[in-house]
């Protein structure tokens, strides 16, 4: 393998829809999992054909066992993760990996790991992350939209080459259809972000979505002041951090520039009538668009912008995903 194929290098930032595909994933692909469910569907049809055939005490309990198995335990595990999300403090910050035929490391904040290769249990993927298992209850989650194409493949051939056949259960075809809808774009100051936001306004069309994400003083708002300038608006653009929505009503179509830094409940959005917005004919930005996720449709396109002080002060990571379509 060449140079860059024997090191790849990447950040993760884990949601709550990023763990809520995990636990499912992890929940129902084991034994007490699949059983859980089988009894459940069991249950429940058990509780529909004894309808007045037997005492209603017995169909009733068949009910209960069934909804609670089938429908109550992925409600209260989304309830759970939506917790760990905003109480855990290890969600708060990104995850930076770099993968080598030697060792995978892995660094939050000022904390860091190394993993040996004869560490890792099993690689599995869930058709929208990749989840490396240190131990069968214990593991680390790899959103596949935080790789493009190329770190992916050079991620499993790594993968392949250190571990045995039956520990890489990934599916390729899976992975490059999610990665296939990754672009990643370096920039090296302010003027190559507020080019690279210029240039996407340019070809934004009545009714797309972006979903802005970047920790603070990451060059949110001048990416998003360029995106303004391609739209055709030449008043000032800045983030309305306490108005939640500000309209731009002057380029060729009207920028609807949201910032939900400060929502304290989704409810604030209800009362803007936020939808309205999302399906007009003009196009909408939104910072901090992560802290809400289940807000937004299929067609969102998620910008994220990071940085990397070991590339230079001005080094910004801009990563373009145009959102998987739910089967």
């Amino acid at each position: 393998m060449g140079e860059q194929e024997q090191r790849v290098e990447f950040e993760t930032r884990i949601g709550a829809k990023e763990l809520m595909d995990f636990k499912i994933y992890h929940n129902y692909h084991s034994v007490s999992g699949i059983a859980s469910l089988l009894f459940g569907i069991i249950a429940l049809v058990i509780c529909i054909v004894s309808i007045n055939r037997v005492n209603i005490s017995y169909t009733l309990m068949m009910g209960f066992f069934g909804l609670f198995f089938t429908v109550y335990t992925p409600i209260g595990m989304k309830r759970k993760v939506n917790k760990q999300i905003k109480t855990v403090p290890a969600f708060a910050e990104p995850v930076k990996y770099v993968i080598t035929p030697e060792k995978i490391t892995l660094s939050q904040g000022e904390v860091s790991e190394e993993l040996l290769w004869d560490d890792i249990f099993t690689i599995k993927c869930t058709g929208k992350s990749m989840i490396l298992y240190i131990t069968s209850v214990r593991a680390n989650i790899i959103p596949l939209e935080c790789l493009d194409r190329q770190q992916a493949e050079n991620f499993i051939k790594i993968a392949r080459e250190k571990l045995k056949p039956f520990q890489v259960k990934l599916n390729d075809a899976q992975v490059r259809t999610v990665t296939d809808m990754v672009n990643v774009i370096e920039t090296f100051d302010a003027k190559e972000t507020f080019a690279l936001g210029e240039k996407i306004g340019k070809e934004v069309q009545p009714g797309d979505i972006f979903c802005l994400e970047g920790d603070l003083g990451v060059g949110k708002t001048v990416f998003t002041q360029g995106f303004a300038k391609g739209i055709g608006i030449t008043e000032p653009v800045n983030s309305p951090t306490f108005t939640i929505v500000q309209e731009y009503k002057e380029g060729r179509i009207p920028l609807y520039h949201f910032d939900l830094y400060r929502i304290a409940d989704i409810s604030e959005l209800d009362e803007i009538g936020y939808e309205e917005y999302f399906y007009s004919e003009g196009t909408c930005l939104v910072e901090w668009g992560n802290l809400y996720p289940e807000i937004f449709p299929e067609n969102t396109i998620k910008i994220e912008i990071s940085k990397d002080l070991s590339k230079g002060f001005d080094y910004r990571r801009v990563t373009i995903e145009k959102q998987q379509k739910e089967d």
